[in-house]
């Protein structure tokens, strides 16, 4: 693969001793983008990927692995190889609030100081990792442009609001944020608008 090619695969039915047989195997500069969108990998088969690709992963700009039923684990092997990404896509997924401290401790530590979409969309994670995950992006997190939270079980607190208000004034660089199809609703709602306006 050349130095910013992509490489799109078409989900199909797989075996586990067969995970990269129908993905381009990587020769030369990194992959740059890399869309697996619907691949239903799990956990156990991103970590087959994750280790197989590590090098090749290490510049990877633009991700997409929506729809892939991964777990805590599977978004743990996927961050142990990202290191400048841009666009994260990890809607409709299966994780628990545990990925997103994964995610937050990511942020904290300066792995996603190039990021600039992330969508979480689908995840039911709830109100507490989503306070620590805003925390992280408010401090660590400048360029970031796209924030996806839909249908995430979010909103059922005030904190959730106020969270998501205090992150608003101080990211400047958001210019989306998706919150359809969750929970907001007085206080919550009050205190998420607190920050827009």
């Amino acid at each position: 693969a050349k130095r910013g090619s992509k490489v799109v695969a078409t989900p199909r039915k797989r075996g586990d001793m067969d995970v990269l047989s129908h993905v381009p195997q990587p020769k030369g500069p990194p992959i740059a983008n890399l869309d697996l969108t619907g691949w239903d990998y799990g956990d156990r088969r991103m970590n087959v990927l994750c280790t197989a690709w590590k090098e090749e992963l290490q510049e990877l700009k633009h991700a997409h692995f929506a729809d892939n039923s991964l777990g805590d684990r599977g978004v743990e092997s996927l961050l142990s190889s990202l290191q400048s990404v841009n666009t994260l896509d990890l809607a409709h997924n299966a994780f628990t609030p545990l990925a997103v401290d994964r995610l937050t401790q990511h942020a904290s530590a300066g792995g996603f100081q190039h990021l600039q979409e992330l969508d979480l969309s689908g995840n039911h994670f709830g109100d507490d990792a989503l306070e620590r995950l805003c925390g992280a992006i408010s401090e660590r997190v400048h360029a970031m442009r796209c924030l996806g939270l839909a249908d995430t079980a979010i909103g059922l607190s005030k904190k959730a609001g106020r969270a998501l208000g205090d992150m608003l004034r101080v990211t400047m660089s958001l210019e989306h944020l998706s919150v359809h199809w969750n929970r907001f609703t007085g206080a919550s709602a009050y205190e998420l608008l607190g920050g827009v306006y």
